[in-house]
């Protein structure tokens, strides 16, 4: 696997919210075409004023409850990811965060297990005479060889092996507060945007946010607003199971890796709301069910 650097996604604990709330530069707006009632996993996201106390994990849940902000501020919760087959690990993300087996993985959040949703790879060829990458999703890069051009994962639509994955805005109508792009318009009542943690100075416990923790935020952001009508389907496929990533010093990804990916010791949800009540989430095996998610 590529060992990856971040130069301008990266940044310390201190910074994370900043980067959370601010650093999206792509959202996921393609409308979702075959919803269907075939076999799926729900997963709701309720959204409260006053933080649970009940102990909800080691259960058959399908609900994750997450904060809600009762005047016009944001507010975050972490959803921490597990690989697995569906479940609700932790529907709580007020408290301490646990995984399936009980154990404890942060100091607040919920967490959620699903399994890993495989990319096609697409190759390339290095020209060796020039050291560049000469086709593929790296073209112009330094390499030596093939290996060095291959990519795990289409920057730009990605085709994935396992399953797909669809959100819905529900409950009332809610008004934008949210700027996601700078430009002085609100455009989300919410928003959703997967983000990694990787240990660059040897901490004890990176899962708990150790000082030299680094955190990196995927560039994507699925963008939620409940507007009056029916709720609608978005498919957020690559949003949600993938980081689309800038390593370089442009604003723009270039380079997109699966969610599991072994650069991270910690990958998670990052959910940042306003006054969205209510989302739903359904995840739906790709034909066949090669990955075999259903089980």
């Amino acid at each position: 696997m590529r060992r990856l650097f971040y130069c301008t996604s990266v940044s310390v604990v201190a910074t994370v919210l900043v980067v959370g709330i601010f650093g999206s530069t792509a959202n996921a707006s393609h409308k979702a075409n075959h919803v269907g009632p075939g076999w799926h996993y729900n997963l709701n996201l309720n959204a409260v004023e006053k933080g649970k106390t009940a102990d909800m994990t080691g259960s058959d849940r399908h609900t994750i409850f997450v904060a809600f902000s009762p005047n016009s501020g944001t507010v975050q919760s972490r959803i921490y990811l597990r690989e697995g087959e569906f479940q609700v690990c932790d529907g709580n993300a007020f408290d301490a965060a646990f995984d399936c087996a009980g154990n404890q993985i942060a100091t607040q959040g919920a967490t959620f297990q699903l399994p890993n949703n495989e990319c096609t790879d697409i190759a390339g060829v290095c020209n060796t005479e020039t050291g560049t990458c000469e086709t593929g999703e790296f073209i112009g890069n330094a390499c030596t060889t093939n290996d060095d051009c291959l990519a795990d994962c289409a920057i730009v639509n990605p085709q994935f092996t396992c399953y797909e994955v669809f959100i819905r805005e529900l409950g009332g109508p809610c008004t934008p507060l949210i700027d996601t792009d700078g430009d002085g318009t609100a455009d989300a009542c919410a928003t959703l945007k997967t983000c990694g943690i990787e240990d660059t100075s040897g901490g004890t416990d990176p899962n708990l946010a150790d000082p030299g923790d680094a955190f990196v935020c995927s560039t994507e952001s699925v963008l939620l607003v409940r507007e009056k009508g029916k709720p609608t389907w978005d498919n957020v496929t690559a949003e949600l199971t993938t980081l689309c990533l800038n390593t370089d010093l442009d604003a723009a990804c270039d380079i997109r890796v699966e969610l599991f990916d072994n650069d991270f010791q910690e990958v998670f949800w990052e959910f940042t709301n306003t006054k969205l009540r209510r989302a739903q989430i359904r995840f739906y095996p790709t034909a066949g069910d090669p990955c075999g998610v259903k089980s």
